[in-house]
């Protein structure tokens, strides 16, 4: 005679629903596109702000640093999406790798437009 755990009635559920483990990919893929895009966002304004106080301090550092921050950042973004990616299997579309593009690639352009604003 088998005894069941404590709490449990001896009841194992059936698989899964037709159609639920898509709805479940679905939804974490876009959930990936709104962390790839605010992760690019908190990059971007930090790289900014990088910049800004390099420029307000009395002996400022080279412009190049701030660019070099900015394309730091936009690596880290991308190997993150890219690992996340992976790890659901998400083939996606143009627009969806235009999007995640541009979260990519504003670091970077943040480091630049930071690197020469003006003294």
């Amino acid at each position: 005679m088998r005894s069941t755990p404590p709490g449990c009635s001896g009841h194992h559920p059936g698989p899964d629903p037709p159609g639920r483990q898509v709805a479940v990919l679905l939804s974490l893929r876009r959930l990936l596109q709104r962390l790839l895009a605010a992760e690019g966002a908190v990059v971007t304004l930090v790289t900014f702000e990088f910049g800004a106080y390099c420029q307000i301090q009395s002996s400022p550092p080279p412009a190049q640093y701030v660019f070099i921050f900015g394309g730091v950042g936009s690596t880290l973004v991308a190997a993150d999406g890219q690992r996340l990616e992976q790890v659901l299997g998400a083939d996606r579309g143009i627009l969806a790798d235009l999007q995640n593009g541009l979260a990519v690639a504003a670091p970077l352009l943040a480091g630049a437009v930071a690197a020469f604003l003006p003294h």
